[in-house]
């Protein structure tokens, strides 16, 4: 507890997830004052073409609780 899923466009390579990953574990660990060895973090690569369907239709379209909506603009 917790874990952190991100879903994001394939091609940010290793060294870009590696930074993310540790950005979000910090914030993690000092906003809700755990200990980095309770916290996962996972990425799943998803291509823009299955965007639609496998994230924003069942992960953010009309779901409760979703705290940042992204604009597509």
């Amino acid at each position: 507890m917790p874990h952190i899923e991100i879903k994001l466009y394939p091609g940010y390579g290793e060294e870009k997830r590696k930074r993310l990953a540790q950005s979000v574990l910090e914030a993690v660990v000092h906003d809700l004052e755990v200990p980095e060895r309770v916290v996962s973090i996972a990425f799943e690569e998803v291509s823009p073409e299955q965007w639609q369907e496998k994230v924003y239709a069942p992960l953010i379209e009309k779901r409760e609780g979703l705290v940042k909506a992204p604009d597509y603009q």
